[in-house]
């Protein structure tokens, strides 16, 4: 009876923390207004919020690399050929309704002039 008791507990708790998380939905997130300080003042696991202002109007194609660099700051990762940038923008704890251990990331791809080609969020 106890375990039982334990479980719907732990079950009510799950339920309740996957509301407070945004959705796998990109379009379904937030759409706080972009800036470079905010972006660079927010912890990693809280810049989802920008994101869909930020590639709406922000990051657009044929933007050069050091745009986005002026914009982001230095990414999370750059690819050896220079082909792509990422930066991380939720950890897993934001995302326990849909992608288990999932990381939210912006990929920017880029031509072999160093201009933006594409920005969208993927998940790893």
């Amino acid at each position: 009876m106890l375990m039982v008791f334990f479980r719907a507990i732990l079950l009510a708790i799950f339920i309740a923390l996957a509301g407070c998380n945004p959705s796998c939905d990109v379009s379904d997130w937030p759409k706080a207004p972009f800036s470079s300080s905010a972006w660079s003042s927010a912890d990693s696991r809280e810049r989802y919020k920008y994101v869909r202002d930020l590639i709406d109007k922000h990051i657009q194609q044929g933007n050069s690399k050091q745009h986005v660099y002026t914009l982001l700051g230095r990414p999370d990762y750059e690819a050896m050929d220079g082909s792509y940038v990422t930066y991380v923008i939720a950890h897993p704890s934001n995302f326990l309704s849909c992608y288990f251990n999932s990381i939210a990331i912006l990929h920017i791809d880029f031509d072999a002039k160093g201009l933006v080609i594409t920005s969208y969020v993927r998940f790893d």
